[in-house]
């Protein structure tokens, strides 16, 4: 039995699609101990914060707040670190003729994302790996841009039938021109015809 690696959900006029959760505790637990790290250190530096300028206290603190001030950027760095989501999604979107791109967190809310017009796009591939048991990627090149994107990375059956969505989607679409047909890939191991 194969482990799903791609979740997708789509309608008429948008598809979106995930690297799927189960395979990844280690990022998930990464993510929970930086923003509870985070979460903690914000409260500790503004606790020491009041401490410093609270009449009572200062002379017992000395009276400086830069340990506190520090302690609360470390907290917000951590936070934000570990908020910033491991797991990969793409969005192709019909209606604004866009494609977003990015990580989103364990609560599928993103803060990374690249997005660009339909138009944009030179081509979308999917890259095998050089043995049959590594992940696939599915990579997209944007006009003006040497190096790809990686979209999503997954197993090579789940990716192909994604990459054949979007090129049907995009395809679709009245406001992109196709400068060329998509040829579909028989096997792995054919070299695709010139």
């Amino acid at each position: 039995m194969q482990v799903k690696t791609v979740e997708t959900g789509q309608d008429e006029t948008c598809l979106i699609a995930r690297e799927a959760k189960g395979g990844q505790a280690v990022p998930r637990a990464m993510e929970l101990v930086f923003t509870f790290a985070g979460v903690l250190a914000i409260f500790d530096g503004l606790v020491i914060a009041y401490f410093a300028i609270s009449p009572g206290s200062a002379q017992l603190m000395g009276g400086s707040i830069m340990p506190a001030a520090g302690l609360v950027a470390l907290g917000l760095a951590f936070y934000a670190f570990g908020s910033r989501g491991f797991c990969r999604q793409v969005k192709v979107d019909l209606k604004e003729n866009k494609i977003a791109f990015g990580r989103v967190n364990s609560n599928n809310v993103g803060r990374i994302k690249t997005e660009f017009s339909l138009d944009e796009i030179e081509s979308l591939y999917v890259k095998r790996s050089e043995d049959e048991a590594g992940k696939a990627g599915l990579m997209l090149r944007k006009s003006g841009r040497h190096a790809p994107y990686v979209l999503l990375e997954g197993a090579a059956a789940e990716l192909a039938p994604l990459h054949e969505g979007i090129c049907d989607m995009i395809g679709r679409s009245a406001k992109v021109q196709v400068k060329r047909p998509v040829r579909h890939r028989t096997s792995s191991r054919t070299p695709l015809p010139v």
